[in-house]
């Protein structure tokens, strides 16, 4: 999927499953603007970000056969950087002109426009002239603009975009709540939604979509993305949350949505259909672990992987699977966003009916590359992106987790290298 506008070298590229295989995260320049950005928690996304960069870049200190690119490396066309220069002029006017001429057959423009009104490009870009005033400008409780954030933005997207690995870790700003013409939960782009059109639109024949929201809050902006434009893709989507929180959107919010009564697929989890766009939603507070079991929505949504590619294999698809994550879901999380649930913070008894633990995520990232490694000819692209998690001690333990075993069951796979050691206690 290399393209004109992504330029750059990843970075220590020693073995062929390492350059499959690729961790983005949001350069330093990037990252400043990101100040009072909130994030769920005391830490806005500056320091949260800042937190998690330092922790992969020790485990990348150790074994620099991990490949970790900035964005940085992206180098976007002239008409793109002559639209950020106006905005940093703070003139919104030139800025809205030289959007308008920008040409027809621009790839990222038109991958944003697949999924985002050009009315709410045109407002962010608005909003960001206006934050230079005071380096910010709060739109609501959950959403702030700063002078540079539609070009942080649109960095990350095209990265991800253009970058040719096959399996593809984000770290940046969460996306997975922002509607098609605005902004929600501390999302302003949806970026899952923008890669699931446009590698549909890359490819000759339809894909199948696989999607498994880990996130505790719901993917709500995602599935009402995919649910209004795009039914007539071949997409499952695997939403594992919990309705008591943040946007507190039950069965009955959805039946709403969808305008027709849900499907019982096991479990306790319901199933809603439009077109091609099968949604699955697998409430936390009804889904309940068992003692001394893997939690029960982990075990559902790695069968349903391997159950859509077996019959994607049937119909000759590709399959694309998209992993937006959160770790606010993990029983140690401790924001009011993902725990405070009927007028209190959620107890530990609850947490571990509940949420995930280590051994639960272990597995399941475990199966899903052994999963990838099964089916590698079949799969088109794997994207893992960071939504939430926001208690640092949790979601470095956690970074910790995921780069052990990225390292050992992707990057080492069928090597003869030595595996450093994976951390232990988790």
């Amino acid at each position: 999927m290399k393209h004109k506008y992504f330029f750059g070298h990843k970075v220590s590229h020693t073995t062929d499953n390492a350059q499959e295989c690729c961790i983005q995260i949001p350069s330093p320049q990037d990252i400043e603007q990101m100040h009072a950005m909130p994030a769920g928690a005391d830490e806005d996304q500056f320091e949260r970000l800042t937190n998690m960069i330092r922790v992969i870049a020790e485990i990348q200190s150790t074994d620099s056969s991990l490949s970790v690119a900035t964005t940085d490396l992206v180098t976007l066309p002239k008409h793109w950087n002559q639209l950020f220069a106006a905005m940093k002029k703070g003139d919104a006017e030139a800025a809205l002109a030289l959007l308008g001429q920008f040409p027809e057959e621009d790839v990222i423009l038109q991958a944003l426009l697949a999924v985002h009104t050009l009315k709410y490009l045109q407002e962010l870009i608005i909003y960001c002239v206006q934050a230079q005033k005071k380096g910010w400008k709060q739109l609501s409780p959950d959403i702030l603009i700063t002078p540079g954030a539609f070009e942080v933005l649109i960095k990350d997207i095209a990265m991800t975009l253009f970058h040719s690995g096959k399996m593809h870790f984000s770290f940046g700003l969460p996306t997975h709540h922002a509607y098609s013409d605005e902004g929600s939960g501390f999302c302003i782009l949806n970026k899952s939604a923008v890669l699931i059109k446009y590698l549909q639109h890359l490819s000759s024949k339809p894909l199948k979509h696989i999607i498994v929201g880990t996130d505790v809050n719901r993917d709500n902006g995602l599935c009402d993305i995919l649910m209004n434009s795009a039914s007539d893709m071949d997409i499952r989507h695997i939403d594992i949350f919990d309705s008591r929180v943040y946007p507190q959107q039950d069965g009955a919010f959805i039946t709403k949505a969808f305008k027709q009564s849900a499907t019982d697929a096991g479990q306790k989890i319901q199933l809603w259909q439009r077109g091609n766009f099968e949604y699955f939603a697998v409430d936390l507070s009804l889904t309940l672990r068992k003692s001394g079991s893997v939690h029960p929505a982990l075990v559902f949504a790695l069968e349903k992987i391997k159950d859509e590619i077996k019959l994607a294999k049937t119909n000759q698809q590709k399959v694309a699977l998209f992993l937006p994550t959160g770790w606010d879901s993990h029983e140690e999380e401790t924001a009011y966003c993902g725990k405070f649930v009927d007028g209190h913070l959620m107890g530990r008894a609850e947490a571990r009916k509940t949420r995930f633990n280590a051994t639960d995520l272990t597995y399941f990232y475990e199966n899903l590359f052994k999963i990838y490694q099964e089916n590698k000819s079949s799969i088109e692209k794997v994207y893992w992106g960071l939504e939430g998690g926001y208690a640092r001690e949790m979601y470095e333990q956690q970074i910790q987790l995921l780069m052990s075993l990225v390292l050992k069951d992707i990057v080492h796979q069928d090597t003869n290298e030595v595996v450093p050691d994976s951390p232990k206690n988790f």
